[in-house]
């Protein structure tokens, strides 16, 4: 059996669709990829606990 090797793509070339999600208490945007595929369906779990410590800290900013 042959080794499975991993195409990492950069920034230049992704090719599926991309949203960019805007923090309203910093101003600052995450880019987060929806794969089309399974297998490029990685957890960035940095990216994702950022994301989460940024909306907690807007609602404690906005009182809910």
């Amino acid at each position: 059996m042959s080794p499975v090797t991993r195409k990492e793509n950069s920034p230049k070339t992704v090719t599926t669709p991309v949203e960019i999600q805007y923090s309203s208490s910093s101003g600052a945007s995450e880019h987060v990829v929806s794969p089309s595929r399974p297998e490029e369906q990685e957890v960035d779990y940095e990216v994702m606990a950022r994301l989460a410590l940024r909306h907690l800290a807007a609602q404690a900013l906005m009182g809910n």
